[in-house]
């Protein structure tokens, strides 16, 4: 595996600063860029998915998404009971849509996780714990079973670190924690290239710890994994031993152990703390959190166990490549910009975000940074 650990340049002023090589960033409430007025900014550009238009492309509920090179977005869809993948080209129609229900391979059951490597779309299906690739027509192409490395239960595809590599998140069936594997996608049968676990670091009677699959993430060939009771990303090397852990202050409130079944599962923020870590130009990466709007951990018991809803403030973060804060949208710049949740990045300056909108939509939101 050839990744790169810590090599890119964060550019602060127009000025070229050599990273870090600290081991732990602790970074304050405020970006570094926070106090320039206008040197970040989100600009909605495109949307996906519409209420009054035809019937494919209208959305249920997009769960998790993928981009390529040319600009066509891959969603995962989810409805109540079913659920489909769809591919939407630039200008936001549909170009196709898989939506087989079932067990066998190549059909959709109770999916959790979609992955973009080469040309094939991957999806981590919970049943029989199977990874299913599609060409970017949509054509099913094959299957691999996790049931030789031991695994029975759904995968999180987590990203890409090499060529032919995959990354997935797996429940620590041995107590609480979760396990970070590597598959090598080039056999007829999965092989496990390496793997490590993480043990419990929250409250047993909650929640693990660590979250698992939507919680840990590919950025610029490192693999990072973001825990749950506390924010915190922990950048992994490539020995998966831990080259840097990445803290900030300001995130304040309970974690949404519920979340992700009452919202439904969603790339960045489900079952916990922090957001998957998505990557952008020049090394930078998006993290964040979503947290309960609630005083205490008392409170937040009391209205879990009232059955009573809990509203929940998310916050994005953009970092430099060795994990310095420069910018943090809160809810409300959030909700101005038209963003709700985050599924995932062109690696460059596109986020596609669901939208505020009533109906379910995705937007294409470009990041425009002053400082370059």
């Amino acid at each position: 595996m050839n990744w790169r650990l810590f090599i890119a340049t964060l550019f602060l002023a127009g000025c070229g600063a050599p990273e870090s090589d600290e081991t732990a960033i602790h970074n304050p409430e405020r970006g570094l860029w926070q106090d320039r007025q206008g040197a970040v900014e989100l600009v909605l550009v495109q949307t996906f998915g519409r209420e009054d238009g035809p019937v494919e492309e209208i959305l249920s509920g997009p769960v998790h998404g993928a981009v390529d090179d040319d600009g066509n977005l891959y969603l995962l869809d989810r409805s109540s009971g079913a659920e489909r993948l769809v591919a939407f080209a630039p200008d936001g129609t549909v170009r196709w849509t898989v939506d087989a229900q079932g067990e066998a391979p190549g059909e959709l059951n109770r999916a959790m996780s979609l992955g973009l490597h080469r040309d094939r779309l991957w999806i981590g299906n919970r049943s029989g714990a199977r990874l299913d690739a599609f060409d970017l027509a949509g054509v099913y192409q094959r299957s691999l079973t996790l049931e030789p490395i031991g695994v029975s239960f759904g995968a999180f595809i987590s990203g890409f670190p090499s060529d032919g590599t995959m990354a997935i998140g797996l429940l620590k069936r041995d107590g609480y924690g979760a396990r970070t594997a590597l598959l090598s996608l080039e056999g007829d049968q999965v092989e496990l290239l390496d793997s490590t676990s993480f043990d419990h670091t929250g409250d047993a009677e909650v929640y693990p710890g660590f979250l698992v699959g939507a919680s840990q993430g590919v950025v610029h060939d490192r693999l990072v994994v973001a825990h749950s009771y506390r924010y915190e990303y922990t950048i992994l090397d490539d020995s998966l031993q831990t080259a840097r852990v990445i803290t900030r202050e300001g995130i304040a409130g309970w974690p949404p152990a519920q979340f992700n079944h009452t919202r439904g599962s969603t790339a960045m923020g489900t079952l916990g703390w922090n957001f998957q870590p998505l990557p952008l130009a020049n090394g930078r990466w998006l993290g964040g959190a979503v947290r309960a709007d609630v005083g205490s951990r008392e409170d937040w018991i009391a209205l879990r166990e009232a059955d009573a809803e809990v509203a929940y403030k998310r916050v994005v973060d953009l970092f430099s490549p060795d994990g310095r804060l420069l910018w943090t949208w809160d809810h409300a710049a959030l909700e101005e910009a038209g963003m709700d949740r985050v599924l995932t990045t062109d690696g460059r300056d596109g986020l596609y975000a669901v939208t505020t909108d009533p109906s379910p939509s995705v937007g294409l939101f470009r990041l425009h940074l002053s400082e370059e």
